[in-house]
């Protein structure tokens, strides 16, 4: 399934944001932060984006036949179909 792989890059990023947090006090607030750039998806272009406020955020990214891959703060992962 490669909404496998878009949720196993995601959860790449969500682990680099607790490292983050954990050296800087708060959450990244650009995904170059985090190296994004360094996370590539087998057949699939990773294009993800992050939303932040002071105590939470979500990073989304295009999956596979239309659906949208999340991740928020506390780890938990779902996906949606435009």
């Amino acid at each position: 399934d490669p909404n496998e792989r878009v949720k196993w890059a995601l959860r790449q990023l969500y682990y680099r944001q607790l490292d983050y947090r954990d050296a800087n006090g708060h959450y990244a607030k650009q995904l170059s932060e985090l190296g994004a750039g360094e996370i590539t998806v087998d057949g699939i272009a990773f294009e993800p984006e992050l939303q932040t406020t002071q105590s939470m955020y979500e990073i989304t990214a295009p999956g596979a036949n239309g659906t949208t891959v999340h991740i928020r703060h506390d780890g938990k992962v779902w996906t949606t179909t435009d």
